[in-house]
């Protein structure tokens, strides 16, 4: 006798997942009757048994309130969404709006303009006004009152901005000179600690010497009235190699002079044993006259190296007098060069072998301008990185910008170019204004503006 279908509110298995009473009585009833019994290793004769609860390709086993049932196939894409202990599961969709989701706000109704922010509570974004103020934010002033012409700087703190002045003198920067006093003629450099910048009258090895430091600013001078024709200093060079490119000293008017550089013995009496420069004569026209003599060509100078700068007056006898100012002992700041001893010898052309030290009295005051011959360049055009490296050949020729726009360039003046509608005005080029027309009715043609027209070079007609 066949054993009717399972009773579906019959429990298969228990809370350990064994089979109950109920089920093992009907499975044994069904064995008996040898009906539809099979093991439950075999997997399709199992999947036979709950097809009695759904039988649908993607149907989901799953436990209602009171029996089992199945969830059908869901939507494609669509994901299983539990419904809590108390309810169904159920297919639902992954395309949500961010109102939709559970820690935002629900709607955007009368959030225009408003940012999504955390809420205080640290629980959800709510939507908030954003701070639009400068004064308005947290870290920084809360007004303007009384900071006209400061600027926003970080506070000492470091944790917030604030109004402060700005710096805007050099002197009262903090890694700066406080004062400008007694610093005439000097330069700003970075001090030997490289700390801070400091005035000095020289930059590392680029030495600019001043023989006697009021040679500029003391007026009073005393003019040597002895009976020599040349006159000068005798001097050691102390430091590493240095390029005198000038030298200057006050001249009486109503003398022509020329200046004499000579390389010298290392001792008394300092006889030359070459002349190193002579220079074209110049004749004072000022009772004071500051005079700059300046080199062709830089003279080196290494250390150890002896030089006698001699003034030499031509106009006269070896002991017409050299009205040349003199002053007391001379030191070099820098300690480029050492002032050995005073020149005064009767002779209107210093030459080898004289000895330059015929009497030994106060030195001449003067200036030398020397530079490392690293940084020599710096005072010449063609030394500079992006300009033409020499004037040979380019007579007559002007600078400009060349065409990669990366540098200066020699070239040849021209007119600029424009079409006859390109033109710019003639009255506001002027009279006289230059231009090459490249498409000029009778073919390109130079022309100028008289004024009110341009006008071909050739013929005087007005450009069309």
């Amino acid at each position: 006798m066949a054993v009717p279908p399972l009773n579906p509110f019959v429990r298969i298995t228990d809370e350990k997942g064994q089979p109950t009473p109920d089920f093992m009585q009907w499975w044994t009833a069904q064995r008996a009757a040898n009906d539809i019994i099979v093991p439950l290793a075999n997997i399709a004769e199992v999947s036979r048994v709950f097809d009695l609860l759904g039988d649908t390709h993607g149907d989901l086993l799953f436990r209602g309130a009171s029996v089992w049932g199945t969830l059908g196939p869901g939507t494609a894409g669509f994901v299983l969404a539990t419904g809590g202990p108390a309810a169904a599961p159920v297919w639902v969709t992954l395309d949500k709006a961010f109102t939709d989701l559970t820690d935002t706000p629900s709607v955007y109704t009368g959030a225009a303009g408003q940012a999504a922010v955390v809420n205080a509570g640290e629980t959800a974004l709510e939507f908030a006004d954003l701070t639009t103020a400068f004064l308005a934010l947290t870290d920084t002033p809360s007004v303007y009152t009384g900071a006209a012409g400061q600027a926003a700087v970080v506070n000492t703190g470091e944790t917030a901005l604030e109004f402060a002045d700005l710096t805007t003198a050099f002197t009262a920067l903090t890694d700066t000179p406080s004062v400008y006093t007694g610093q005439g003629g000097r330069i700003v450099a970075v001090n030997a600690g490289a700390t801070a910048l400091e005035f000095a009258a020289s930059v590392g090895d680029a030495s600019f010497l001043l023989a006697f430091q009021t040679y500029l600013t003391n007026t009073t001078l005393t003019y040597s009235t002895t009976a020599f024709a040349t006159k000068g200093n005798i001097i050691r060079a102390d430091r590493d190699t240095l390029d005198i490119y000038a030298v200057r000293t006050f001249l009486d008017d109503g003398q022509t002079v020329r200046l004499v550089i000579a390389a010298t013995a290392t001792t008394t009496p300092f006889a030359i044993t070459s002349i190193l420069y002579s220079s074209p004569t110049v004749t004072p026209t000022a009772a004071t006259e500051d005079v700059r003599f300046i080199l062709p060509a830089p003279i080196r100078l290494n250390t150890g190296d002896h030089i006698a700068i001699l003034f030499v007056r031509t106009d006269g006898t070896p002991t017409s007098d050299l009205r040349v100012p003199f002053t007391g002992s001379l030191t070099d700041d820098n300690g480029n060069f050492t002032m050995l001893r005073a020149s005064r010898y009767a002779s209107v052309a210093p030459q080898v072998g004289d000895n330059t030290l015929v009497v030994s009295a106060d030195r001449v005051r003067m200036l030398i301008e020397s530079i490392d011959p690293a940084l020599a360049n710096v005072f010449a055009f063609t030394g500079l990185p992006d300009t033409p490296s020499t004037y040979t050949g380019q007579g007559g020729k002007i600078v400009a910008v060349n065409a990669g726009a990366t540098a200066l360039e020699f070239i040849t003046p021209r007119a600029p170019n424009f079409t006859v509608a390109g033109l710019p005005s003639a009255a506001t080029s002027g009279a006289g204004a230059i231009a090459y027309v490249s498409n000029e009715t009778g073919g390109a043609v130079q022309a100028f503006s008289d004024g009110t027209n341009w006008r071909r070079c050739t013929d005087r007609a007005v450009v069309s």
